[in-house]
């Protein structure tokens, strides 16, 4: 979201056609290798050569408020 460039994406194709079973879809996003900042979840659908916006979700990576740091002797 800071800075427009997607750092993952995922396709698949799906059949919504009406009174069809509702198609519900979990991803964990391990943030790990994130950079600190703002970031967003964009849901889209294409058909007949649009793409629309379904769906979004924004959320922020912070520094975590207790550092433990450890050494074996």
């Amino acid at each position: 979201m800071d800075a427009g460039t997607v750092i993952d994406e995922y396709s698949e194709i799906v059949d919504l056609a009406a009174g069809s079973v509702v198609h519900s879809y979990f991803r964990n996003i391990n943030t790990s290798g994130f950079a600190l900042g703002g970031y967003s979840c964009v849901v889209k659908a294409e058909y007949g050569g649009l793409v629309r916006t379904l769906a979004f979700g924004g959320f922020r990576v912070v520094e975590p408020p207790i550092k433990i740091d450890s050494n074996s002797r």
